[in-house]
């Protein structure tokens, strides 16, 4: 959202400066601004939500530092708080399967079923095909996929040919 001056109409960063921020109990946002230009003050309102779903919606979108923002806005709460909340939230949704798991190289944690899929590639011999499917499953890169799949294949253990 970006705010306008309602007097000369100009509006953006370096023009507008804000003299504060209120939080009402409602959860309602009130920001007060000062125009560089004409020296008008003026105060922008906005609804913030505060319900689980609300939270629930930003963490599957993507906007996870957004959920903790609005948490913490609507909340008084610190950043510690608000994202212990945001986290709980989360790890609800992964465990109910709702959200996929992410690893710190940003790449989708495989499920069970995916990681069995994968492996039964690997004893079937097909090296390739595990990697390609461990590529797909994951969105990895073909060098992390490839170094994926060897380690996986230094867990299993093959029957021996007679």
């Amino acid at each position: 959202m970006t705010a306008t001056c309602p007097t000369c109409g100009s509006g953006g960063f370096g023009v507008l400066d804000i003299r504060g921020t209120t939080t009402t109990a409602s959860g309602r946002v009130y920001k007060k601004y000062t125009c560089r230009k004409c020296d008008t003050k003026f105060n922008i309102s906005y609804r913030v939500q505060n319900s689980e779903a609300f939270y629930r919606k930003l963490i599957k979108t993507g906007t996870y530092i957004t959920a903790i923002k609005s948490r913490r806005t609507v909340t008084g709460e610190g950043l510690r708080e608000a994202k212990t909340y945001i986290d709980a939230i989360k790890d609800q949704m992964i465990k109910n399967g709702e959200l996929a798991q992410y690893s710190n190289d940003g790449n989708k944690v495989l499920s069970d079923r995916e990681l069995v899929i994968v492996k039964d590639e690997l004893r079937q011999g097909s090296k390739v095909g595990a990697i390609r499917l461990y590529k797909r499953f994951s969105g990895a890169s073909l060098l992390d996929a490839k170094t994926a799949v060897d380690n996986l294949e230094s867990e299993i253990v093959r029957p021996r040919a007679r």
